[in-house]
């Protein structure tokens, strides 16, 4: 993300996709691992951008605390996830969907 919240769309940053069947212990393992090789203890800030998950919240800080991760470290709810609750919200809130369409576009 740059400086004004917009996607940085460049071919120069490291995109990894990775995962286990294991549990989050392992991909916390995973994911401590890709952090260290990349260097995060000499970064001057981290964007964590995730889905809603209760336990992404939970155990992702104390990892980058752990791995001496800048102090400046902020956290992102994606936007598929955030549209998603949004949608949730629509539907219980209003009663057509003419309400529900235009409080969703207006609220995404």
């Amino acid at each position: 993300m740059d400086e004004h919240g917009k996607k940085i769309r460049t071919s120069s940053l490291p995109i990894t996709n990775d995962g286990t069947y294991l549990g989050y212990e392992e991909f916390l393992k995973i994911l401590e691992m890709y952090l260290v090789n990349l260097g995060i203890s000499q970064a001057k800030q981290v964007l964590l951008v995730a889905d809603g998950a209760e336990w992404i919240w939970k155990h992702i800080p104390p990892l980058l605390k752990k791995i001496k991760c800048p102090i400046a470290t902020y956290q992102l709810l994606d936007f598929y996830h955030a549209t998603s609750h949004l949608q949730d919200f629509a539907d219980a809130a209003f009663t057509t969907d003419s309400e529900r369409q235009i409080w969703f576009k207006q609220a995404r």
